[in-house]
């Protein structure tokens, strides 16, 4: 019985824990535009898209795609960019997103329309494709800062972005938003990518005490039977 009471007590701390970091799950968004509501209220914050140009005045049988983030609400909302490379938007994991980053990036806001430069991608054929230049490129993926707008407080939140099939019509790898992320709680930063996971010590302690339980339950039960 205190083995039962004491599980039953460990399971809701667990419960009752805070978990100030709100996940969107693997969500995987795909198409040239990819919009996302980073807290789920019905309310666009964040596009990610990309545009394709075919050709230029120096080299018409050349292809470029450029991948961009767009804020909705440019008066609230702020991108974490490297104003001095080209409003370069891509985080590395673990990147702090706070009110304060670490040069060079900064935020960038107050218009109606705000965005940061995820990648770029550059095929003159028939030279082969090299793949997505910067971060996105190299790695695979890329992360963007995000502040945004909750009932008049700010809010910092990361959105993730990975290399998914190729594009059949250019052969490029096509962008995806896998997921999302927003910290619940107002001006406290958030690290790119990641997401709260249970404690393991609560964990271990509440199977030692089950399997506690469970073992006292069959001695009485054998007892019971004589």
């Amino acid at each position: 019985m205190h083995a039962c009471m004491l599980c039953a007590s460990w399971l809701a701390i667990a419960a009752s824990a805070p978990a100030d970091v709100v996940w969107s799950g693997e969500q995987n968004l795909s198409g040239y535009e990819q919009y996302i509501d980073l807290n789920f209220d019905s309310q666009t914050d964040v596009v990610v898209y990309y545009q394709v140009h075919e050709g230029d005045v120096f080299d018409p049988d050349s292809y470029t795609a450029i991948l961009m983030a767009y804020i909705e609400n440019g008066e609230t909302d702020q991108i974490l960019v490297d104003a001095s490379n080209n409003r370069d938007a891509a985080l590395p994991f673990g990147t702090l997103i706070s009110d304060t980053p670490d040069a060079p990036r900064e935020w960038i806001g107050g218009k109606n329309v705000v965005s940061g430069r995820v990648g770029d991608w550059y095929l003159n054929p028939p030279e082969p494709n090299t793949g997505w230049n910067g971060m996105l490129g190299e790695t695979g993926e890329a992360y963007l800062g995000i502040a945004f707008d909750i009932d008049s407080s700010t809010h910092f939140g990361w959105v993730h972005v990975v290399l998914g099939e190729n594009n059949p019509e250019y052969g490029f790898k096509d962008p995806i938003t896998a997921s999302w992320a927003y910290e619940s709680t107002a001006n406290t930063p958030i690290s790119a990518g990641v997401i709260p996971e249970p404690s393991t010590g609560i964990l271990a302690m509440i199977g030692s005490l089950a399997l506690l339980f469970h073992a006292r339950s069959r001695r009485r039960g054998k007892q019971g039977r004589f």
